[in-house]
């Protein structure tokens, strides 16, 4: 075999080795994020997240130095996904009805994002005792979340431009999370904070909080 045909057939089979390598670590942070949720993270064992995904520990420490390597690359994770899953939210949301709407889908977004990941919140306050950093590098994701909101509210003319301040975004999307977070991780109420009410109160409070007036 010619090594123009050895290099062509080890990049095609490249690709799909690469591909599985990836499957399997995707599989791995999903089923390490269910064990966080499920055991917490101080109980969490590596052999717990090699277990849930059917490898051995040795190719768990291939991959990962340990537990707390694993969790940083769990939040690389989430803030990757993160950001594709709210660029795609805002681009998608239906502008044409009304702010109370508008509100009601972004907070069911924003719980479901949570409730998706509590694992990883869970584990996050679990590390937050001892570690005071360990919620500095999520904020990047908050960030994000506020400027594409607050340039969805001016774009769907909810908002004059510098009527608000991004302070004042911030302390209503702040209370909106941090509301959801606790319901979801103490499971108040039927649905936590997937209750479709929960998602219209708070709705609420984002149009009342940053003084949005309803066309009549």
């Amino acid at each position: 075999m010619s090594s123009k045909a050895k290099k062509s057939k080890s990049e095609a089979i490249l690709p799909a080795i690469q591909q599985r390598s990836k499957d399997k670590r995707d599989r791995l942070l999903q089923a390490g994020g269910k064990s966080f949720a499920t055991l917490g993270y101080e109980k969490t064992r590596v052999i717990d997240l090699a277990d849930a995904v059917g490898i051995s520990v040795g190719v768990f420490y291939q991959r990962f130095k340990g537990k707390r390597e694993f969790f940083d690359a769990l939040e690389d994770d989430i803030i990757q996904r993160g950001r594709e899953q709210w660029r795609i939210f805002f681009l998608e949301t239906d502008g044409q009805g009304s702010a109370q709407s508008f509100f009601e889908q972004f907070v069911k977004r924003l719980a479901q994002t949570i409730s998706d990941d509590i694992g990883f919140y869970r584990g996050m306050i679990t590390l937050g005792h001892h570690d005071k950093s360990v919620s500095g590098k999520i904020a990047e994701i908050d960030i994000y979340i506020r400027e594409l909101l607050m340039d969805s509210l001016i774009e769907r003319r909810f908002l004059a431009e510098g009527l608000v301040s991004e302070e004042r975004l911030f302390m209503a999307y702040s209370m909106a999370a941090k509301t959801l977070l606790v319901m979801l991780l103490n499971e108040v109420g039927p649905l936590g904070g997937l209750d479709p009410a929960t998602h219209r109160e708070l709705a609420r409070m984002f149009v009342s909080y940053l003084g949005i007036k309803e066309p009549d």
